[in-house]
């Protein structure tokens, strides 16, 4: 897993991806491990970060934020890499609904609220942006 965040901060998250694991049948210490990396806020650091995962020969990569999900994507091709979310996925996938490629995952973006977010007192659909 490969995190913007400590693991201690992110503990809700954690907790939550844990519990749906074990949900699904894979509990940490029997049938999964999960190899926590955090960059502590700095984006620079993430590709040592996964440099060390795929050096533990990691079955698959999640990911959290653009930054992370790109230097996973750099880094390999053939490992599964999950975006659990990403606020620019179309920085890192072909399309969202054709990925292609080792990357797939959620994103943040949500086309329908788009004009919503762009809205502005004035403005009317029919006037480009």
């Amino acid at each position: 897993m490969l995190e913007t965040i400590s693991a201690d901060l992110n503990a809700a998250n954690l907790g939550a991806f844990q519990q749906s694991m074990r949900h699904l049948g894979y509990v940490e210490g029997q049938n999964l491990v999960i190899e926590y990396r955090s960059a502590d806020g700095d984006a620079n650091r993430f590709p040592g970060l996964v440099a060390e995962l795929i050096h533990l020969n990691v079955d698959l990569i999640v990911t959290r934020g653009t930054p992370a999900v790109l230097a996973a994507k750099k880094a390999t091709s053939t490992i599964p890499v999950v975006m659990a979310s990403s606020g620019e996925p179309l920085l890192v996938v072909a399309s969202l609904a054709r990925p292609g490629g080792n990357v797939t995952g959620l994103s943040t973006v949500n086309p329908d609220l788009v004009p919503k977010r762009c809205w502005f007192p004035g403005w009317r659909a029919s006037q480009p942006l």
